[in-house]
Order: structure tokens, then sequence, then C-alpha cells
């Protein structure tokens, strides 16, 4: 019998860092030959086209959740690994939705396909800027089933906000790594996962998530404008945009990647992509109204 294949999880809530973090686990010597399995809850998986930019390995899972509705299609995708025979690591990146349970229960009711696995780590990525209270409210569960939380974004945190974070990570006996080190990338395959342990006897059912998310083709917008863009999106009544991101060919034919959330936005220079067009995820997405405030900057 061949051995397990090394297996880790990269799951956080939406604009946490996760493909950022993902980039950084491929530059170990380890991890650089690691298929990617790459889950967008839109039909358009911007995340794996970021990675194929940087030739990487890379199966996108697009228009779903590998908690949920995308299931059926990652165990279809782990099947044919199995019999491609092959030996190298795996990773998966979630969405930004996704329950972490729910896959890991899911697993656990599919005892064949996960013995042809080892999974090594289940990591989470939390954005510091997130307010902790209502985090470990909505999050608990999610945060005791990892192995290992990965901060980010301390650099624009308070430091009686960065105290909250650690305090209660501490309090949770939670291993606690800072994107800004790099040391934990070594740590991914170094031993075997232990959320099992940490799965209470009895806990709340988690629900299927309740976002929604759809593609926004737009072009020849001026550079200078796309801050006001994405502000305005965020600032829309009623919808409860919570991530937008995209690629966009700018009014002077220059091409940028957007990633944002309602309290960070980063705008960087970027390649061509293969559609200028951004992604909008919210409890509510009106195609109209957000339709009318792109075509109110061209």
């Amino acid at each position: 019998m061949s051995h397990p294949i090394p297996l880790i999880i990269l799951h956080g809530p939406l604009g946490s860092g996760k493909t950022t973090a993902l980039r950084m686990m491929l530059k170990n010597k380890d991890l650089q030959d690691a298929l990617i399995i790459e889950n967008d809850v839109a039909e358009w998986n911007v995340d794996s086209e970021t990675l194929h930019n940087h030739d990487h390995d890379v199966i996108p899972l697009s228009g779903g959740c590998v908690c949920c509705g995308s299931i059926d299609e990652l165990k279809k995708v782990l099947c044919s690994i199995v019999e491609s025979g092959r030996t190298k690591p795996v990773i998966i990146e979630t969405t930004g939705v996704a329950r972490i349970v729910r896959l890991l229960e899911w697993f656990l009711f599919h005892t064949e396909l996960y013995k042809q696995f080892s999974l090594r780590q289940v990591i989470m990525v939390l954005d510091l800027l997130k307010p902790p209270q209502k985090f470990f409210a909505d999050r608990n569960l999610d945060i005791q089933l990892s192995d290992m939380i990965l901060c980010t974004k301390k650099d624009l945190v308070s430091p009686s906000q960065y105290d909250e974070w650690m305090k209660q990570l501490d309090d949770m006996k939670q291993k606690v790594s800072l994107n800004t080190n790099t040391d934990w990338t070594a740590q991914a395959l170094q031993s075997q996962s232990t959320w099992l342990d940490r799965l209470p006897e009895e806990y709340e059912n988690v629900d299927e998530h309740d976002m929604m998310s759809k593609v926004f083709p737009c072009k020849n917008i001026d550079a200078g404008s796309l801050r006001n863009v994405v502000q305005d999106i965020f600032a829309l009544e009623n919808m409860q945009i919570q991530r937008v991101k995209g690629y966009i060919q700018t009014a002077a034919d220059n091409w940028v990647h957007i990633e944002a959330t309602d309290n960070h936005i980063d705008i960087t220079t970027s390649e061509p992509a293969s559609r200028s067009a951004i992604i909008c995820i919210g409890h509510r997405v009106d195609r109209d109204i957000i339709e009318s405030l792109l075509n109110s900057f061209v």
C-alpha cells in the first residue's frame, strides 16, 4: 500500500489573507511541488488565477463551497488525485465562508478516502482587524479545531486590540504565529493534525452560509478612482458586502489587482488577467445597483 498523501487545509474568513499565506507556504522547499485545490464561492476563481500567474499547480473549484455546495466536486478531485498515484503534498484552500467543521465531519464519514491522505495541519488565517468578541462568538469552533492560527494585519491594529486577540487565543491554548514570520511554513508538514482530539463531544450544528456572490465585468475606470469605487460598494445600504476582489483593466490600459474587505483595501499593479471584472460577496448583492455604480465611474 502506498503512503498516505500529505494534506494541509487552509481556511479563514473572507479577506483574511489566505491566498497570500498560501504563496508564502509555497516558497518552502517541501511544499514547492504541492498541488493546490483552490475553492471560491464565485463562479470566477480569481485566487486560482493569481496562483496560476505564479506558476503553481492549481485545481480550481468554483461556484460553491467545499463544506456544502461543492463537496461532491471535491470528492471527485480527491479520488482522481489518489488514482494518479501522487505522493507530493496537497493543499486545500477553502472559501472565506466555509465552516471547517463541516468539511472535517465529511472526511470522517468518508473513511476510506480519508485514509488515503495524511492530514498534517488545519491552519486558520485570522484577520486581526476583525472585532475579537464578535469573531469568537461566530467562529469559536473553527478556531478550536485549527492546529495553528496564522494572524495577519498586525501592523494595522491597535496594541490593545492585538493584546485582546492574543489573550483570547492563549486562553484557548491555541498555537499562534504571525504571517510576518515565515518559520510557520516549515511546521506545516512536520506533524499530524490533532483536530479530532479537540472536537467537542457536543456542539451546535453549523448551518450552511447565507452568502451570495456575483461577477461584474468592468473596465476603463480611472485608476485613481478605484479606491472610491470599492469604498462606495461597501457603503451600499442593505447589502452587507463582505468582500470585493478581482482584476481591472484601467482607462490607461493598465491592469490592477483588487483585494478588499470593509476594513482594508489593497490595489496593486498586475499582469493582464483572463477578464476585467470584480467579484462582490455579501448577504445581498444587487446587480442593477452595483452595475449602475460602476458605470458612473467610467
